[in-house]
């Protein structure tokens, strides 16, 4: 299913179904999903990721200090047995950052997960999940826990999406 879902997004940036399967298609002999196939498949996950959303906006963490977030992550590509590498995203700007009053960690923090065998089509799915120092006061029943961090940018949002494609 999440494989389904990866395709949907890709789907945004195309204009018709003929179009979909010229682009996504890489084994000749095996016929592409409907867009009807697709779209239900993406709604068959749409609770996973609205929860973890949920979850991962609870736990907001600032830039290059992501760990709590980045062992989510990893777990869930874990559970649906994709290999990650780890250590991305090293901080190479911390003392400037500190210097200018931004609170900063050391890095590291970045996955890179691979999910296939490298022939083409390749698509590149991205997403930060890094949280501001903003004082949530929102009243939800999944608002920050931490206070003065929240996800007022919507990185929660995208990181869930990303692991539901």
């Amino acid at each position: 299913m999440h494989h389904w879902l990866r395709i949907l997004i890709v789907l945004r940036v195309v204009k018709s179904e003929e179009e979909i399967r010229i682009k996504l298609v890489a084994d000749k002999n095996v016929a592409p999903p409907s867009f009807g196939e697709l779209w239900s498949s993406a709604g068959a996950e749409m609770e996973w990721v609205i929860g973890l959303r949920r979850e991962l906006h609870r736990y907001p963490e600032l830039m290059y200090n992501e760990s709590m977030t980045m062992s989510k992550v990893t777990s869930v590509l874990n559970s649906l047995g994709i290999d990650y590498q780890t250590g991305w995203a090293s901080n190479r700007k911390h003392a400037e950052l500190a210097a200018k009053g931004f609170q900063s960690g050391e890095g590291g923090t970045g996955i890179v997960a691979d999910i296939g065998n490298g022939n083409q089509p390749c698509v590149l799915l991205r997403a930060d999940i890094d949280a501001l120092p903003i004082l949530e006061k929102s009243g939800l029943p999944f608002s920050s826990e931490f206070t003065g961090k929240s996800h007022a940018c919507g990185h929660d949002g995208h990181a869930a999406m990303l692991l539901g494609a």
